[in-house]
């Protein structure tokens, strides 16, 4: 099928999670491995760690406690296999990369509890048993078989580790944790069998139940699973290990690179040194799978953390919020929600569920600024002194998380409050969160928070270099009161790396700017006017507007003027004879920054096969990237969207667009909707037309990206929906883009 324009049925079904993975082989040893998922020898990366930007490692392994001793270890691996195993064979590729790391094993145990998946993809491990396997000469055996059990119980966590400490005599005992994650306040793990996850209580049970009462901390505990590199879980570990090793952003579908267990016999691999190595591996792993596929792209951390040091970095932690919690009161409340929404956050791009996991240190610098004259270098310090290696492809990730709830959820908010409580974290950050719901969802603050009405306006704007933060205005709107207008902004602002482009703006009235909490933007075309309803009968299609455009990235100068800069470009789709598509992606500005715009993209990917009984159906969210290495746009990766997770996993896996026929572009069709007062409601919140436009593209033939300028400006307008620091919601009149 060539690129076309057409309707696309509000029908499109929600889809099924795809598998990356089809199938294993019959034995417990497999020709098929995880790089082989990924290679693609019709595509070419330019995607390396040379052209990364934003990597960095953080390095404080000490080079002079190494003694030349070799450890005898035993590696506890707790494998809940779940949808990974049960839909994409992912464990049991691990599985197979651990044998073939063929690890020296003479005085080493490489020990795995199995369980917690409707099907395994391997004939040595059956869904309806709890299987344990013990690693020997380059493969695995099974030590030993019982009645499936709920891997999300903490007493089978404890008895698992409890059995290896006893029947394993060895110097060193590790654990790892290998499953899904939904960071500390969710858990980790999904027991498919049991529909159960373990909660951070529950594993901290499990370790006082098993390691509590050997009276031997393990070297080290790592979570090959996603969102767990956090406070709030060093906290409950520190007691029972000397170190922990995970992540603070989604892992990708591949995981760990399990060839570092062939080093396990190399001199003064302790906790630090071992988890240089998995970091590393991890870190090169990906970036071959970048240049076997760019389509495979995904955000990496890893970081190795020195519980040892964890009660200090707490300690500082804490007595900086017991100086914040000081200056929080109802006149401050607004400047600490708009500092808590500049925070870096994690688990944004993998799953619709907010985490509300934040970096520690980039939430230490934001709340610390000039205004607020709290001193930030000690607690910043003590973080980084816990911090052994770490290494990332991220902007803004420093190693360790903590999670900040700074939404409407009061559900999910509460359930963070009641854990940090049970496991005894940071008392004064605690007192200070507390403090900060009461007043969010106490006595309105400002009752005037009407912005329809307001002043909306763009300039022309243009950059001429990097190093310019100001513009200069090439005004179109004839009104000379506002040709005066400082629209200068901080120096963090979105105009960085802008060469031409709109600065959308909206004049909010002092106690709106008193009271501002964050703010987002829509770009809407009129359906008509703009080419999205050919051979559309609707009788009220004058009314009708599409979604082609949104996003997160606006700023309050010191005027309380909203600056939101569009690009006055769109993405659209090129096929293999050059021709564009008729209308744009569709897209949303997801975590851009000065040196790139990230953008995250909803399609339907579809399978299509002669039998129709082979057809397969996938949501799928783009992640799309414009940047100077890719000025057409780039796509990064593919990842399932999950409609109907009770459990909110983050989803580990990526989907390949080679394993689709065609992929539908979709924007959202509403007619326009007032409130009772007359004033707009966000658009999401329109009356629905039923219809939705977008165009089909094959994925069997070549196709690009391509930026251009939008067609048919004139009919585009813009929509602010603006926040007020405790969440009440206002919608901006139309503001016509030229």
């Amino acid at each position: 099928m060539k690129n076309k324009s057409k309707l696309i049925a509000l029908m499109i079904t929600s889809a099924l999670l795809s598998s990356f993975a089809s199938g294993c082989s019959d034995n417990n040893s497999s020709n098929k491995t995880k790089k082989d998922l990924f290679d693609d020898d019709s595509q070419t990366s330019d995607i390396s760690s040379s052209d990364n930007e934003y990597s960095d490692i953080i390095d404080n392994v000490d080079s002079s406690s190494e003694s030349g001793q070799v450890y005898s270890q035993t590696i506890m691996i707790y494998m809940v296999g779940s949808d990974l195993e049960s839909m994409h064979g992912a464990a049991t590729l691990d599985l197979t990369e651990m044998e073939e790391a063929m690890p020296s094993t003479g005085d080493n145990n490489i020990v795995v509890c199995t369980g917690g998946a409707s099907k395994w993809q391997n004939t040595l491990i059956s869904e309806d048993e709890q299987t344990i396997l013990h690693l020997e000469d380059g493969a695995f055996t099974v030590v030993d078989t019982v009645e499936s059990a709920n891997m999300g119980e903490a007493e089978n966590l404890g008895n698992f580790i409890s059995q290896c400490m006893e029947q394993y005599n060895t110097d060193l005992y590790s654990l790892i944790l290998w499953d899904h994650g939904a960071g500390p306040i969710l858990g980790y793990g999904l027991d498919e069998n049991f529909n159960d996850i373990m909660t951070l209580p529950e594993m901290q049970s499990a370790l006082e139940s098993s390691v509590g009462q050997s009276g031997k901390k393990l070297e080290w505990i790592g979570f090959d699973a996603c969102l767990m590199s956090s406070m709030e879980i060093c906290n409950a570990f520190a007691p029972y290990a000397n170190y922990m090793i995970a992540s603070q952003e989604t892992e990708p579908g591949w995981g760990w690179n399990y060839e570092f267990l062939s080093s396990l016999s190399q001199p003064d691999m302790d906790g630090a040194h071992l988890g240089k190595e998995i970091i590393d591996s991890y870190m090169a792993y990906g970036e071959e799978i970048f240049e076997m596929n760019p389509r495979s792209y995904a955000d990496l951390t890893l970081s190795c953390l020195d519980l040892n040091k964890y009660q200090q970095a707490e300690d500082a932690f804490n007595s900086f919020f017991s100086e914040t919690h000081k200056t929080l009161s109802t006149e401050t409340f607004p400047l600490a929600v708009q500092k808590r929404g500049r925070v870096k956050e994690f688990g944004g791009f993998s799953s619709s569920f907010n985490y509300c996991l934040v970096d520690t240190v980039d939430l230490i610098d934001k709340l610390a600024d000039d205004e607020s004259a709290i001193e930030d270098d000690n607690v910043i310090n003590a973080i980084e002194n816990m911090i052994v290696y770490m290494r990332t492809n991220v902007e803004n990730a420093n190693g360790i998380s903590i999670c900040y709830p700074n939404n409407s959820d009061n559900e999910y908010s509460e359930i963070c409050l009641k854990l940090d409580e049970s496991i005894d974290f940071a008392e004064d950050y605690v007192k200070y969160l507390n403090d900060f719901y009461a007043i969010r969802n106490g006595e309105t603050i400002a009752s005037d928070w009407n912005v329809s009405g307001d002043e909306g306006y763009v300039y022309d704007i243009d950059v001429p270099d990097d190093d310019d933060d100001d513009y200069s205005d090439d005004n179109d709107n004839d009104d000379d009161d506002k040709d005066d207008k400082d629209t200068d902004i901080d120096e963090d602002n979105i105009y960085a790396s802008v060469q031409s482009g709109k600065d959308i703006c909206l004049q909010l009235t002092p106690q709106q700017k008193a009271n501002f909490g964050s703010a987002t933007y829509y770009i809407l075309c009129k359906a008509k006017e703009g080419g999205f309803t050919d051979n559309m009968d609707d009788e009220r299609i004058d009314d009708m507007y599409v979604f082609v455009h949104g996003g997160k990235n606006v700023k309050m100068d010191n005027d309380g003027v909203l600056h939101a800069y569009y690009s006055n470009n769109a993405v659209y789709m090129k096929d293999a004879s050059g021709k564009l598509s008729d209308i744009p992606m569709v897209l949303i500005d997801n975590d851009s920054s000065s040196k790139e715009k990230r953008y995250m993209s909803s399609v339907v990917l579809t399978y299509a096969a002669d039998d129709i009984s082979d057809w397969d159906v996938n949501s799928a969210n783009l992640q799309i990237i414009v940047d100077d290495a890719h000025p057409n746009g780039e796509i990064r990766s593919a990842v399932p969207i999950i409609s109907d997770d009770e459990i909110q996993r983050a989803s580990k896996q990526l989907l390949s667009l080679d394993d689709y026929t065609y992929m539908s572009v979709t924007g959202t069709c509403n007619y326009l909707t007032k409130d009772e007062n007359g004033n707009l409601l966000p658009f999401f919140e329109w009356e629905k037309s039923g219809w939705l436009m977008g165009f089909e593209q094959s994925l069997t033939e070549e196709y690009s990206l391509e930026v251009t300028s939008i067609k048919n400006p004139e009919n585009y307008v813009c929509m602010f929906v603006v926040t007020d620091s405790q969440g009440n919601i206002s919608v901006s009149d139309l503001i016509p883009l030229k």
